[in-house]
């Protein structure tokens, strides 16, 4: 087993028929990660971990390396196949570039600043968060947010996991899988989605030596 990538044009890794459904489904998974900044372990754990499980992977930059080093690994891990969600967001951060090389598919996929997509029937808007002034607060991701007409916004950059929901708007963070801040542990998040809820779910998990739990903060 191996995983076949394609980016469309809308640079999201994933056919046209997966993205598609993906937009039209009733309820989906979406296993969110950000800020592995070279620590490819902490990332493949948690693709292992939810990727099954999920239907899509988004990663909120930071890293992007890591991701591309997994999906080279997973050409020839097939437990690792089995892992790789069918439809992928990427978004550069500060420590990233916009071009990528997947050497075992001998393939460039071209990383953007912002992403949005469709999730059942859930417009979300994914960003690293480097150009927005995160540190004054998330008005200005609030303010792309209704540019967008996204009801969902996630980010990385802080480190820090993060959850506000703003009247119908939920912006978070899924902190980091690798160099956490404010003394928080490595995490990522999943993303529960129902089309006809409009509050979504977005749990994050705290990773130990021990396995993965639930994280409150």
């Amino acid at each position: 087993m191996s995983v076949n990538i394609i980016q469309d044009s809308s640079l999201l890794l994933g056919s046209p028929e997966d993205i598609t459904a993906l937009s039209q489904k009733d309820s989906a998974r979406v296993l969110v990660i950000s800020d592995s900044h070279g620590f490819t372990a902490q990332l493949l754990y948690s693709l292992l971990e939810e990727g099954a499980k999920c239907d899509c992977l988004i990663f909120c930059g930071d890293g992007i390396g890591d991701v591309c080093s997994a999906l080279d690994r997973a050409q020839t891990d097939a437990p690792l196949a089995a892992c790789i969600p069918p439809v992928i967001a990427l978004v550069a951060g500060n420590c990233d570039t916009e071009f990528y090389s997947l050497d075992s598919m001998r393939m460039t996929i071209q990383i953007p600043l912002m992403q949005t997509l469709t999730i059942a029937g859930h417009t979300v808007l994914c960003t690293h968060g480097h150009r927005f002034s995160l540190y004054n607060g998330t008005d200005s991701l609030e303010q792309a947010a209704k540019r967008s007409n996204a009801n969902i916004v996630l980010y990385g950059h802080t480190h820090v996991a993060h959850r506000l929901q703003q009247g119908q708007l939920l912006i978070a963070n899924p902190g980091s899988c690798a160099r956490p801040r404010s003394n928080q542990p490595p995490c990522y998040a999943v993303l529960s989605l129902q089309k006809d809820a409009a509050y979504p779910d977005f749990t994050v998990y705290q990773i130990s030596a021990n396995g993965s739990s639930p994280y409150t903060f």
